[in-house]
């Protein structure tokens, strides 16, 4: 059964290509894509599906660290990309 995945906090200057060169490793990618939520990867099972949110959940790709989420569901509310209000650097609160 296949899976995907989802990842955010993408860098700016990850492109899919370097996004399959990174997860290639856990098994057969079916689908991949960037687009402004963050990234997806369908893989042909399951098991290499969950490797990967196991493996990559907090690594390092092109000089961000990732979040790597097994269901959409489970990714934070808003763009995949984006922090929770309550982590960003505003200076509105005076």
């Amino acid at each position: 059964m296949a899976k995907k995945i989802f990842i955010g906090e993408l860098s700016g200057i990850t492109t899919v290509a370097s996004l399959k060169q990174a997860f290639a490793v856990f098994g057969e990618i079916v689908d991949i894509g960037i687009d402004a939520d963050g990234g997806r990867i369908e893989y042909a099972t399951e098991a290499a599906g969950d490797l990967a949110v196991h493996e990559m959940n907090g690594a390092t790709l092109d000089r961000a660290v990732i979040r790597v989420f097994a269901d959409q569901a489970e990714a934070p509310e808003g763009p995949l990309g984006s922090k929770p209000d309550d982590e960003r650097d505003d200076d509105d609160e005076g």
